[in-house]
């Protein structure tokens, strides 16, 4: 409901949209194109929602874009704002996640 309230406001879907196809067209001037240049070199966790149209159908080949371990996750019935579509499996997930970090002690 919210995303729907922030696109219906002047200019954002415009943007939004822009955004998007800057990063297709290599057009962009955002610095969008400078990240995907650079390898990722913490470990990560990459979720992908099922109906996701934006999300590539085989990602075997995001893993090009880490030099650290990364898993793969699909959340199923969600599309590209997982978040807000299914909140407590991204909760559970992030949840793991964040109780396998170990930081250090100064």
């Amino acid at each position: 409901k919210r995303v729907k309230q922030t696109f219906a406001l002047p200019g954002r879907l415009d943007a939004a949209i822009r955004y998007y196809r800057s990063m297709v067209d290599g057009q962009s001037d955002t610095g969008v194109q400078k990240i995907y240049t650079q390898k990722i070199a913490v470990p990560g966790l990459v979720l992908l929602g099922s109906r996701d149209l934006l999300s590539p159908d085989d990602f075997s080949n995001l893993q090009d874009y880490y030099s650290a371990p990364v898993e793969f996750k699909i959340v199923s019935g969600a599309g590209h704002f997982i978040q807000s579509e299914q909140p407590e499996i991204l909760n559970d997930y992030l949840l793991k996640a964040l109780s396998q970090i170990s930081i250090a002690q100064p």
